[in-house]
């Protein structure tokens, strides 16, 4: 059973904040043009309807094939190496979408939890 969490869009907009260019990811944290580096505990690129990442993505080989598709077959193509996911890429339409976001939630929640 899938869990739905709805935001309103005043919620959405309340949680969004735009930032500077990123120089560089690192593994728990982002370098911004302006100098300033920030922690995050996960990091989610919105890349559209179909996969670029595999062009502008450096190490995208930890998640991508060369054609920008999920490296592992399904039902374990979310999920690459060094904590990199794909989400809505394994041609099951919205409610592939929507699988794979509550699955890779749900295995960074684990993973959260396991450091605490």
């Amino acid at each position: 059973m899938l869990r739905h969490i709805i935001l309103t869009c005043n919620l959405l907009l309340s949680l969004t904040q735009v930032v500077p260019a990123i120089v560089r990811i690192n593994e728990d944290s982002v370098k911004f043009m302006d100098g300033t580096e920030r922690k995050f505990d996960a990091i989610v690129f919105a890349t559209g309807y179909k996969s670029s990442a595999n062009n502008w993505l450096k190490d995208y080989k930890y998640a991508l094939n060369e054609v920008g598709m999920p490296k592992n077959p399904f039902p374990a193509h979310f999920k690459g190496e060094k904590g990199l996911y794909c989400a809505g890429l394994s041609k099951r339409g919205l409610f592939g979408v929507a699988r794979d976001a509550e699955t890779i939630a749900d295995d960074i929640n684990k993973i959260l939890s396991a450091r605490n």
